[in-house]
């Protein structure tokens, strides 16, 4: 099936939702023994033992709670001494959230990498 195919008759905005959905909070690991956490507000990979790979593939929060869940995720991966990428789309909430993201976090002195 064609990706003409499989979007016929789907909006922009479920599109975008399924592929949230699959890909970017999907848990499937990559078999490196990864740690992959899924809550309402983000979808986190942590490597083990040096293997795999660690982000937050994705995230959705409002304005009031994106400064604490920065912090949260900047404070877990410096907590294991691991660098991590925060992967950032355009519609992911809150609108501001790139620029928080480059702003220095008082609680870390981690900078995701994007």
């Amino acid at each position: 099936m064609s990706p003409d195919e499989v979007a016929q008759g789907q909006s922009k905005i479920d599109l975008r939702d399924a592929y949230n959905r699959q890909v970017r909070r999907g848990p499937d690991t990559d078999g490196t023994g990864v740690t992959v956490d899924v809550t309402p507000q983000y979808a986190r990979w942590t490597a083990a033992n040096g293997r795999g790979w660690s982000e937050v593939a994705w995230s959705n929060f409002d304005a009031a709670s994106a400064d604490e869940v920065i912090r949260a995720q900047n404070t877990h991966f410096a907590g294991l001494d691991q660098s991590f990428v925060w992967r950032l789309y355009n519609h992911d909430l809150p609108p501001d959230l790139g620029a928080r993201l480059l702003t220095p976090d008082s609680a870390s002195t981690r900078t995701p990498r994007w």
